[in-house]
This record gives structure tokens, sequence and C-alpha cells, in this order.
């Protein structure tokens, strides 16, 4: 985009300065007796569609509605060069070299500078784009007749009524070229722009109320600017000059007005107020160079020449345009500085407020601070850390690039990263303003994290549970091949019965009634972990007594102490978490710990309970990996905001501990 930001702002420079500098030929010319024909609709037209095009190119580069405006600027050439010539072959004949060839490129220039504007703008408007296949044909005849009306008119030989009637690459033997540029010239006019004016207005007739507002400042002007040529077979020449001076100038204007109410271009009514502001003071202000140095040079050097006096004049306010605006610009800015605080915390306010949906705020913010600070690129990210939960972003990353950090609570809960746009720093006074904004901000990325936390927890819980009934359908499972191994046991019994052996097929009857016991405990555990009722008749460290006897029973023979401080009144989520992850560590230490006693501690300190379970097995293994008990251990815990580690014990065995809030339920 710089490409596009220069070349914009230098057609607005250049026409400008070519539009000063034909004047103050104009003026010679005038002060030397030459009568010629002025018109002042071109030069007026070259500062006014430049200025509105750079506008809208600098915020969408490849606007076709803004170049299209810009090459406006091709009037101020034609009008220097025609000035020009007059003072070189005319007015001071031989004064200044180049007379001929800056007459030859006034003859045609100007055509590309009008013709476009009165013609293809209206078949643009507002977005730069056809709308059917009949207004891309006539453009594309408006694209060859211009192109024809051009070229022969820099080919003709013969230039009746200009300045330089001898053209330096005139084609002789075509002495039709003159009358084939008129027609040409005609036919845009007379032919081809009443097209392109029916096309706009059948557009307007068919539009919603909202692009019909867009258009109706466009349309006025456009009919102006379409029954000029007209006019100029009936009425007196003044009068066509006003016509057309109005509506040329009305079309830049329209434009401009549509863009800001249609938002496309993300131009509102104060910024083109302060633009309008701006340049006016600098223009005042270039106008007091001109004439300061004019003043200077006529009465500090006696032989200056008056036209050397106005062009240096109008070169030194050529070059103290752009440092005069800059400054003026910073002054403006610095004394609506309160203002522009104001705005960008109603406009972030509202922003919030309208973005019910969390998904949608944080593009919102990154738009609104965007849109506040005139900021090319703004990208909002929310997390922990450099984990990065969500994240918008508006626009494209420049060079100097400013990281704001998201404070909420003496928190950091996200970064805001901005760049100004190409070749303008972040000044001073908009780097405070957007240290407020953030402030402001951090409260809805926090609600966006908190948000995203939420989502991310539910997620954890559905799959956490859909593991945990996986882990029970395979408990129940492998219940299942022991049950059949008793029923055959069963079965062979009564054969060993049945053959006489009463003594025998006792002591098989005994060892199937002590496996079938041991089958049944391990299904109660299985089924008190599922909806442990002894809670509600026991409480917490009953429950876990009652495990604990369990677990003591034959084959296993695990010897279980539960110590358990007052720990009051416990909510019943707590108790339950505490109660499933408790039963799932003793599970562990029964199958795979190869331990003979076990030790559960329960206590509430600080409003956290605190569970501790150890044992004397082998201990952790060194190739340990957590398995789908422990992970629905660490989620139940963490869906109360409490955790669970898993250590080697201080002298021998495991140790977890468990740490749940109390006070959060």
């Amino acid at each position: 985009t710089k490409g596009t930001l220069f070349g914009s702002g230098s057609v607005v420079f250049a026409s400008a300065t070519l539009t000063a500098l034909g004047l103050v030929f104009y003026l010679q010319n005038r002060l030397a007796g030459t009568t010629q024909f002025f018109d002042p609709v071109t030069p007026m037209v070259a500062l006014a569609a430049p200025a509105v095009g750079a506008v809208l190119v600098s915020r969408r580069p490849f606007d076709r509605v803004g170049w299209l405006l810009c090459a406006g600027g091709f009037g101020a050439l034609a009008f220097f060069a025609e000035q020009y010539a007059v003072y070189a072959l005319v007015a001071h004949r031989g004064s200044l070299p180049g007379g001929v060839w800056m007459g030859w490129i006034g003859s045609w220039t100007w055509m590309l500078g009008l013709l476009p504007l009165s013609t293809l703008l209206l078949l643009m408007v507002p977005d730069g784009r056809l709308p059917s296949r009949q207004s891309r044909r006539v453009a594309w005849a408006v694209v060859a007749t211009v192109a024809v009306a051009v070229v022969c008119a820099a080919m003709a030989p013969d230039r009746a009524g200009s300045a330089s009637p001898v053209n330096p690459v005139g084609v002789s033997v075509l002495p039709q070229l003159s009358a084939l540029a008129e027609v040409a010239t005609g036919a845009c006019s007379f032919l081809l722009g009443p097209l392109c004016l029916a096309a706009l207005i059948g557009r307007y007739l068919g539009a919603s109320p909202q692009a019909r507002r867009q258009l109706g400042w466009f349309l006025g002007p456009a009919i102006l600017a379409v029954l000029s040529p007209f006019a100029g077979l009936l009425v007196p020449l003044g009068f066509h000059q006003a016509m057309g001076l109005v509506a040329f100038v009305g079309l830049a204007a329209g434009v401009l007005v549509a863009a800001v109410k249609g938002h496309r271009y993300e131009i509102d009514r104060e910024e083109v107020g302060l633009m309008a502001m701006v340049n006016g003071v600098s223009l005042a202000g270039a106008v007091a160079v001109y004439w300061i140095t004019g003043r200077l040079l006529d009465s500090g050097v006696a032989e200056t020449p008056g036209l050397g006096a106005s062009v240096l004049g109008v070169l030194a306010a050529a070059a103290a345009w752009r440092p005069l605006r800059n400054l003026i610009g910073k002054g403006i800015d610095h004394l609506l500085a309160p203002r522009r605080a104001y705005q960008a915390l109603i406009s972030l306010g509202r922003c919030l407020e309208a973005s019910i949906v969390p998904d949608d705020v944080l593009p919102a913010l990154a738009g609104t601070i965007a849109s506040a600070l005139e900021l090319s690129y703004v990208a909002v990210e929310v997390g922990r850390g450099e984990e990065v939960t969500a994240a918008a972003v508006h626009g494209e990353p420049g060079e100097d690039i400013v990281v704001v950090p998201l404070v909420h609570q003496h928190e950091v809960v996200g970064r805001l990263t901005v760049a100004p746009p190409p070749g303008k720093p972040l000044p001073a006074a908009d780097l405070r303003l957007l240290r407020d904004l953030a402030s402001q901000a951090g409260a809805a990325a926090y609600s966006v994290r908190v948000t995203a936390d939420l989502r991310l927890s539910k997620e954890r819980l559905v799959t956490a549970r859909e593991e945990e009934w996986r882990h029970v359908r395979r408990e129940l499972h492998d219940r299942l091949g022991p049950l059949n191994g008793i029923l055959l046991g069963i079965a062979a019994g009564a054969n060993v019965l049945a053959g006489g052996d009463a003594l025998a097929g006792s002591a098989l009857l005994g060892r199937l009634r002590t496996e079938l016991r041991s089958e049944i405990d391990d299904i109660r555990a299985l089924i008190g972990r599922l909806r442990p009722r002894s809670l509600v008749e026991l409480g917490l460290a009953g429950a876990l007594q009652r495990q604990a006897a369990l677990s003591a029973l034959p084959p296993r023979s695990l010897s279980v102490t539960v110590e358990a401080a007052d720990l009051g009144h416990l909510p019943a989520a707590v108790e339950v978490a505490a109660y499933q992850i408790t039963a799932e560590a003793l599970t562990n230490v029964r199958r795979h710990a190869v331990a003979r006693c076990c030790t559960i501690r329960l206590d509430v300190d600080d409003g956290w309970l605190e569970v501790e379970v150890t044992d004397d097995g082998i201990g952790l293994a060194p190739d340990f990996r957590e398995g789908v008990g422990l992970a629905c251990m660490r989620e139940r815990a963490s869906d109360l905001g409490g955790s669970v580690s898993v250590e080697a014990a201080p002298e021998r065995g495991t140790r977890v501990y468990v740490e749940i809030p109390v006070g959060n339920q």
C-alpha cells in the first residue's frame, strides 16, 4: 500500500503545483495583452477530483473510482502546458524553450482528465464495479472512443486556435485526423455520456433506499455534467462555464458524500470535516508563502522579472505544502485529542454492549480500535502466557508494531498488537489513548477467556465421562471372565460330587465360594464408585472406611487406615469427587502397588479439602505413564477447580495428593 499512497499523494501534489504554475502563466499572459480563451473548469477539476480520489485510494488501494478521479489530474497538466505555450510562443516569444511541445501536450491531455469523468465515472459509482453486461459494453465503447480522440488529436497536422498551430508529431498525409478527433469527442459528450447517465438513473430507480441515499448526492451533478455540452450550444459562454464548473466539481463532491453515506471506505463526516480544515488552513499557509516569496524577490532583486518571482513563489509554496499540512494536522489532532479519546471510549462501549455473542466480541473490538485510532492493523489475542485461546485480526500488519497488554484485575489476560498506516508513526497521544482503550477492553478479553475456558472444560468433561463409561464397560467385561470360570468350576464340582468323591467336591466348592465372594466385592466396589450410596449414609470419612474394610478382605488383604479430621459440612459435589478420586487411587494400590499397608488422610485447611493416599508398595516405575483412571481423577478435581498430583512417597511406595476448594462450591 505504500506505493499506492505515494502515487495518489504525488498526483494531488503535482496537480496542485501545475495548476498554480498555470495560473501564474495565465496572469502573465493577460498582463502582456494576449487574448485567449480561458476555461476555469479544467483547473478546478484538476484540483477537486484528485483530492477526492486520493482519499478513496488511501482507504482502498485498488479502488477504480479513486484512480479514475486521480486521472482528473491530467487537466492540470493540460492547463499548465497550454498557458506555458501561450507565454513562450505568443506573450513573450522565444523567452522559454519547448513552447511547441508544451502546446502539443496541452492539445490532447485535457481529454484524459475530463471525458472519463462524465462517462466512465457514472457507470462505476459507488463501488467501482460495472453492474451489467450492457454497462460493460458501454464502458469499452467509452475507452475506445477516448483513445481514438486522444490519438487523433495528438497526431493531427493542424491545430486551429492553438498557441502552437504547428504539431511537432503531426501526420501531414492525414488531414482528416482533426475532424475525427472532434467527432470522437462529440460522440463521448453527446452519445456515450447520455447512455452512461441513463444507466445511472436506471440503477438509482431500482436500488434499495440505502443505495439511493448514496447515489442521490451524485445524480444531480451527473445530470449537469451530461447536459453541459448540450447547454454550450444554447446558452452564453459564462453560464456554460459556470454550469460545467458546478457539474464536475459536484461529481467529485458527490463521490465523497456517497463514500461517507455508504461506509464502504470507512470515512465518516467528522473525518471529512477535519480533512477539509487541515487542507484549507494548509492552502492558506501555502498562499501566504507564495505571496511572501514573490514580494521578497520583487523587492530584493530589481532585475527579477515578475514571472520569475511568481514561479519561484509557486515552487516555494509547493515545497511548503506538505510540511505545513503535517504541522497543522498535528496541531489539530492535539487540540481534538480529548474529543477523540471520548469518542473512542464511547465507540468501544457501544461495541462491547452490542456484541452479545462471545465469539463476536474480539472481531468487533479489533475493528472499533482500528477505526477509532485510524490503524492499519489490530490484533487481539486472549490467553495465558504464550498459550492463545482466542484471537481476532483486523487489517494487514505493518512495520511499526506496538504491543499493549490487556489486564483485568491485575492479571494479564491477553495482548493488543497494533500498527499505524505505513509512513505514519503512532503519535504519543494515540499511544496513551491506546493504553486507555486496552484497560477498558481487558474486561471483555477476560470474559472471552472465561468463555473459552468454560467451553474447553465442558469438552474435557464430556471426554472424561465417555472415558469413564468406557472404563466401567471394560471393568464389567473383565469381571465376566472370572464369573464364567466360577460357573465352569461349579459344573466340575457337580461332576465330582456325582462321582462320589465328596471330599474333593467340597474343597473345590470352597475355593469357588472364595473366588465368588472376591468378585462380588469387586463388583460392589465398582457400583459404589458409580453411585456412592454410602456417602449419604456415612459421609465421606465413613464411606472411605467402608472401602477400607472391603479392601482388607481376602484374597488381597490390604490393610487400609483412614485418618480424618473434623471435615465439617462439605458440598455434595466435593464429597462425590473426593470419594471417587480416593476410591480410584485405592483401586490402583490394590492392583499395581504390591503393597501391604495404605493410609488415607483427610483434612480441611483454609477452604481446601486435602486428601492424601500413601502406600508402602513398589512405587512408580521408571517408564510410568498415566492411564485412564488417573486421567479421570484429574478431570474430576479440575472440574471443581482442584488438582491431583502423583509422586514417590518419602520412604517407599507412592503418594497421591488431592486438593479441592471447598469455599467455591
